[in-house]
């Protein structure tokens, strides 16, 4: 089961968001994340971005949480209740990086997940 999550969370990580077609789509850095979750209603491709935001960040963290499972100590990043939305999770997540843009270039993953700890952190 792990070697499942394991590939479908590389085959995420390896796809991508510079081009203009859905189908093109690739995530390599954080900024390529940010550009997708900061789509335009009125853009062409905006069904698409935001869904693919979504789901980029959604498989993301349910990888994290199975991790988690398997080692709690490992677990970092404890949201509140009321639970915030996934769409307001990731407005603040771009906000976020266009406070801090010495992380744009770095890997989309690892800077949402830096994100989520700082915003989220779990206290002991």
């Amino acid at each position: 089961m792990r070697v499942i999550f394991t590939a479908l969370a590389v085959l995420l990580i390896s796809w991508s968001a510079k081009a203009e077609k859905p189908e093109h789509f690739i995530v390599d850095t954080a900024e390529d994340l940010a550009q997708l979750c900061s789509a335009k209603p009125e853009s062409e491709t905006y069904a698409a971005a935001i869904h693919f935001c979504h789901g980029f960040a959604s498989g993301a963290y349910h990888y994290y949480k199975v991790e988690a499972l398997s080692n709690p100590a490992k677990e970092f990043i404890c949201f509140k209740e009321p639970m915030p939305t996934r769409t307001s999770v990731l407005n603040d997540f771009v906000g976020w990086l266009h406070e801090n843009p010495q992380y744009k270039s770095n890997e989309a993953v690892d800077v949402l997940f830096r994100y989520l700890g700082e915003t989220y952190p779990c206290k002991n």
